[in-house]
């Protein structure tokens, strides 16, 4: 499954039902009318992770260096990387995210930009 952030937030009830489906745990009946899978995306929102005290002050310790979590958050806005990143930049990342793809069979930038939509769950 292969599921993009800008997808993510346009639709997030149903994307966070197929993220279900695929790793094998879909919702029940009773949880999708009970609010189960809204109640996930509004505890997983990017606006409530980012104010969870261990992402504002907790340290990732990686082998050279150590990263502050609050580094991973910027302002969860779908096209905000456009503020941050030259369009060099994008297409280097585009490039290497392509080039991965293809490593693992997956589709890559350039086909899941030639495609209408995403299939959604009925």
């Amino acid at each position: 499954m292969f599921l993009r952030y800008e997808e993510l937030m346009e639709d997030s009830v149903n994307n966070v039902k197929r993220l279900a489906e695929f790793v094998g745990r879909p919702f029940s009946e009773e949880e999708e009318k009970g609010g189960v899978v809204e109640e996930i995306v509004k505890v997983c929102s990017f606006e409530r992770l980012k104010d969870l005290q261990v992402n504002k002050v907790g340290e990732l310790q990686l082998e050279r260096i150590t990263m502050k979590n609050h580094l991973f958050f910027r302002h969860g806005v779908v096209g905000d990387s456009k503020r941050w990143l030259t369009p060099e930049m994008i297409g280097r990342l585009d490039g290497l995210t392509e080039w991965m793809m293809d490593a693992f069979g997956s589709p890559t930038i350039y086909h899941m930009r030639k495609c209408e939509s995403i299939p959604q769950l009925s």
